[in-house]
């Protein structure tokens, strides 16, 4: 009998007559761990205290923010890191091999910089002289990049597959239609929203040829060579609109100012993602080199 009562006695001792909970003062929050103290609950406080053992509400140690990679703003400098630079035997991006021959000469190996905001006085940044009808306007993602467009439809229109096209665009193919560059007027107060990319020798600024963005949704907006420039058509607000004697395409519906910017060939169609069975001409190079077949690999 002694035995059992000795033995009640010692398991009594370990096991708590109350819940740990209940030693904290009223309207104490129960996810609190047994070891947080309600004197302790300020932030300074805890960050200076210690406890019994490690728990889960312990501040997390503090690591090194990350250095930021290299912005596409044109004011950024260009990164150093191991990362970012090429191999010594790495050629250049070539921008000109998706060209066709009558505009290759535009976006060719002439390099041309624009010195400070010279850029702003000329087509199509600056005023578009003798131009009265917009046919089209277009956007970037967020609207703070608009342009208006002074021609009916453009000089070329085709898909690109080449593999910088997809790698620029993020993107399986370019839809790119072929403009003057005087039939192009950006809004004055879209100008200091552009940036600029120069993908032969991977800089930033406007030396042509070279690809301009919006600075804040980076949506790509166009191609800018010497007197050409390739833009993209879903871009483009294709709208429906009314004839008032102006002109005949204010008469078309959206659908046909849509078809006007089809386009009428595949370019590089060899680093193609998918096939294309829509009939239409397919060059393994650009337009005038060999034809494919739509499933030839």
């Amino acid at each position: 009998m002694s035995l059992v009562l000795a033995s009640r006695r010692a398991l009594s001792q370990c096991i708590p007559t109350r819940h740990p909970y209940q030693r904290f003062p009223p309207r104490t929050s129960p996810h609190q761990p047994r070891h947080f103290p309600p004197e302790l609950a300020s932030a300074a406080a805890f960050a200076t205290a210690s406890f019994p053992r490690p728990h889960t509400l312990a501040p997390a140690p503090l690591y090194p923010a990350p250095t930021p990679r290299r912005s596409f703003a044109s004011s950024s400098p260009v990164s150093t890191s191991p990362a970012n630079t090429p191999p010594a035997n790495s050629k250049p991006d070539d921008m000109t091999g998706h060209m066709d021959p009558h505009t290759a000469g535009d976006f060719a190996e002439h390099k041309e910089t624009i010195v400070d905001d010279d850029w702003r006085k000329q087509p199509p940044y600056g005023p578009a002289e003798g131009q009265d009808v917009v046919y089209y306007t277009a956007t970037c993602h967020c609207s703070r990049v608009e342009y208006a467009i002074y021609a009916e439809k453009p000089m070329d229109s085709k898909f690109c597959h080449c593999s910088e096209c997809q790698r620029l665009h993020g993107a399986p193919v370019q839809w790119a239609a072929i403009f003057h560059k005087t039939g192009i007027r950006f809004k004055p107060s879209s100008l200091d929203h552009l940036v600029f990319y120069h993908a032969p020798d991977d800089t930033q600024g406007h030396t042509l040829p070279c690809k301009v963005a919006c600075g804040h949704c980076r949506a790509p907006l166009l191609d800018e060579g010497r007197n050409m420039i390739m833009l993209f058509p879903s871009l483009i607000r294709f709208t429906e609109s009314v004839a008032d004697g102006s002109t005949d395409n204010l008469a078309k519906s959206a659908k046909d100012k849509r078809k006007l910017f089809m386009p009428k060939c595949h370019i590089f169609y060899g680093s193609r993602v998918g096939d294309y069975l829509d009939g239409k001409p397919k060059y393994r190079a650009h337009q005038g080199s060999e034809e494919m077949r739509e499933d030839e690999p």
